[in-house]
């Protein structure tokens, strides 16, 4: 804290006396205060059997020093240190001494940089780590690692229903058929569903992914949520399709808004039956089509979500709905080949970080 004095002076005059009177002023000025560091998110794609050098992405608004400490390891796969060869002439091979367990500091020297060491068959993994500018430690940031696919997660029902439930007056786990109809190659349908929920028929079935959809899937900002959806029985014409705008996906995120929560959803989508690949992509974008659920009934109109709301939303996933209730009549629908993948381009600002 720095202190200002600042004086002032008045002078009144008369025939008998003169008052001087003085004012100081004490002015304490509060220093600004320091940015917190930022641990970015990080996306790296790799091949199986393959080492990859993974560059961390620390962030100070202030420019000052920081110091990176690996906070988790990936489930799969080995973390290393990079060699003193590689940090002072760029030689291969990078890596040296395994990193085999976390908190971990890295060496100053590295310059953020360590390698990732992907296994044989690998599916996607993450690790995380935290910036320290002398003072202040950032929340973690995640490395996210996928195949050169670039899929996060994925579900293709190969051998059983992989736990998604139905959703209807009751909740149920989806059925699952080991037989392929068109593009649908083993997947999970639901034939069986009460004709009218309740009393005005205006509550809807909908797939509910599982969990391991669900969490921290923040890098996949700017990329995309597809799957096959197809109907084996139903009218999808009029007078019985349901009246657009209808929810057709809706991601939530529960303790977004400190708690009040955040969803959004995909709410005008044309659908007149058959087996149909939909995929949409995970941005702001009035294109790409996402809306924000006002959470009040009374409220017709849904207003496109910031970039940051959709961030949020991304970053703590805590449900995802896929509605099978197109009409008002009966109808079977079966979906497949779920998946999530990254943009390999798409960066999440430092302003969306909290």
């Amino acid at each position: 804290t720095e202190t200002t004095m600042i004086t002032a002076s008045a002078t009144s005059s008369s025939t008998t006396a003169a008052l001087i009177a003085t004012v100081v002023v004490v002015v304490l000025l509060q220093p600004a205060m320091a940015a917190s560091p930022v641990a970015r998110h990080v996306h790296v794609s790799t091949a199986q059997n393959t080492d990859v050098v993974v560059t961390l992405r620390p962030y100070d608004a202030d420019g000052d020093s920081m110091t990176v400490t690996i906070t988790a390891l990936p489930a799969v796969g080995t973390l290393y240190n990079v060699s003193s060869n590689f940090i002072t002439y760029g030689y291969t091979p990078a890596k040296d001494t395994a990193i085999a367990a976390a908190p971990f500091v890295l060496s100053t020297a590295a310059a953020y940089r360590l390698v990732y060491s992907a296994p044989t068959a690998f599916a996607a993994t993450s690790f995380t780590y935290t910036a320290n500018d002398g003072g202040t430690t950032s929340s973690a940031g995640t490395v996210f690692v996928t195949p050169a696919t670039n899929v996060t997660v994925d579900e293709q029902f190969h051998t059983d229903y992989a736990q998604w439930q139905v959703v209807t007056a009751q909740t149920t786990n989806a059925t699952w058929s080991g037989t392929s109809v068109g593009s649908l190659n083993h997947f999970v349908y639901v034939g069986e569903v009460d004709l009218v929920l309740n009393a005005n028929n205006d509550d809807r079935w909908y797939f509910s992914a599982p969990s391991k959809f669900l969490g921290n899937q923040a890098m996949l900002y700017g990329g995309t949520l597809s799957f096959w959806f197809g109907s084996f029985e139903g009218t999808f014409s009029a007078p019985y399709l349901r009246d657009n705008p209808q929810t057709f996906v809706m991601i939530e995120c529960s303790t977004c808004a400190a708690g009040a929560g955040i969803s959004i959803a995909q709410r005008s989508v044309s659908y007149t039956g058959g087996i149909t690949q939909f995929s949409f992509t995970l941005n702001e974008a009035a294109s790409s089509g996402w809306l924000k659920d006002p959470k009040d009934t009374r409220v017709t109109e849904w207003s496109a979500p910031t970039q940051c709301e959709v961030v949020q939303v991304l970053s703590a996933i805590s449900g995802i709905r896929i509605y099978g209730d197109l009409t008002t009549l009966h109808e079977a629908i079966g979906i497949d080949a779920v998946t999530f993948k990254v943009s390999a381009t798409a960066d999440i600002p430092v302003a969306c970080y909290t």
